[in-house]
């Protein structure tokens, strides 16, 4: 629990966090003694867990970025391009690493569409206060927001290290004509300056041995409205259309089938319950996902992959418990919220 209680420090100590388990575990009464007042005695706290540079792939890429410093009671998030490093080429493992107090890592591509002049490379491009002016009177600002909002997300995770290979013969395409755009994202709500610091490893693969070539799936709800001192449960369902055009690659013709072998949710610490469900054309619901926690949510990999055909939809149902005395709505900051379901896929 410590990692969370409260959100990026300063930490409980392990005996305050034995003793609130003890009382959850007898029923969490509002009234009552049922945990012993001794065990506040133990005034240990959570340590982060060890911080491991990466050695760079035998065959691809390594992206480095950091250290860079996060302020005490601040967040910091920023984006930072890459050139290209080569022609495009196929990835089928992905590695990260980054140092504790981290809330994500995404690696975004740019997209079709994307009319400015690309960035300075290896500049951090920061998105919130005190690291940046956040004004409409700011342009360095308004464009690092209209470079989020336009991005393409390739890869992303929550967790503070993660090691994740394909399926065997398929792998996903980089499309390098433009390079990549990092996107860090740090918390620190403690009195002492942290530093930040990621390693970013694509692995990659010679294209003869692709048999299917990967697509992204992005889902995401923005209509977020969470009252104060109250339960909300969102909901959206995504048509087959909605699905389709979500995804990064188009299927060939004659497709039938969408392979679906890894979905993950995307929230922030408002969140207790993220469900991801299969609405079949009968109407009946199958649940095939459920995370519990905002930080780590699970990374669900599908060998054999999930099967969805013409006419199925998917659903996002969460669940936010908003504990503030504001309304609390979409937005960048780890106490705005958000609503989003990612995916790797292909057709076949």
């Amino acid at each position: 629990y410590g990692e969370i209680m409260p959100l990026g420090g300063p930490f409980l100590t392990n005996g305050e966090l034995d003793f609130i388990e003890d009382w959850i575990w007898a029923g969490a009464p509002e009234n009552g003694i049922v945990a012993d007042p001794l065990i506040l005695n133990d005034q240990s706290e959570y340590n982060p867990p060890e911080f491991t540079p990466l050695e760079p792939p035998i065959l691809g890429f390594q992206y480095h970025i950091g250290p860079f410093e996060v302020l005490p009671n601040t967040e910091r998030e920023f984006l930072y391009y890459v050139p290209p490093e080569s022609n495009d080429y196929y990835v089928n493992r992905v590695e990260m690493s980054m140092s504790p107090g981290t809330h994500h890592f995404i690696a975004y591509e740019f997209s079709d569409n994307y009319s400015s002049t690309l960035p300075n490379p290896y500049e951090y491009r920061d998105i919130h206060t005190p690291y940046i002016e956040e004004t409409p009177f700011n342009p360095e600002w308004i464009q690092n927001i209209m470079d989020l909002q336009e991005h393409i997300f390739i890869f992303g995770t929550q967790w503070p290290a993660w090691d994740y290979t394909f399926p065997e013969g398929v792998a996903l395409k980089i499309t390098t004509d433009s390079g990549l755009d990092l996107n860090p994202h740090y918390f620190n709500y403690t009195n002492e300056t942290i530093q930040g610091e990621v390693y970013f490893n694509l692995h990659a693969t010679l294209p003869q041995d692709v048999v299917h070539e990967a697509g992204i799936l992005q889902l995401g709800k923005n209509d977020i409205s969470l009252p104060p001192h109250q339960a909300t449960i969102l909901e959206k369902v995504f048509s087959t259309n909605e699905i389709l055009n979500s995804i990064n690659v188009n299927p060939p013709n004659n497709t039938s089938e969408l392979k679906i072998f890894q979905l993950f949710s995307h929230a922030h610490q408002l969140m207790t319950r993220f469900d991801v469900l299969i609405l079949h054309e009968n109407g009946q619901e199958e649940l095939i996902y459920t995370a519990l926690d905002y930080e780590h949510p699970p990374i669900l990999e599908l060998d054999p992959p999930l099967t969805m055909t013409v006419g199925q939809s998917i659903i996002s149902r969460a669940t936010y418990y908003n504990n503030t005395d504001n309304y609390v709505n979409f937005g960048l900051l780890s106490t705005d919220e958000m609503m989003i379901i990612f995916g790797l896929v292909y057709f076949e």
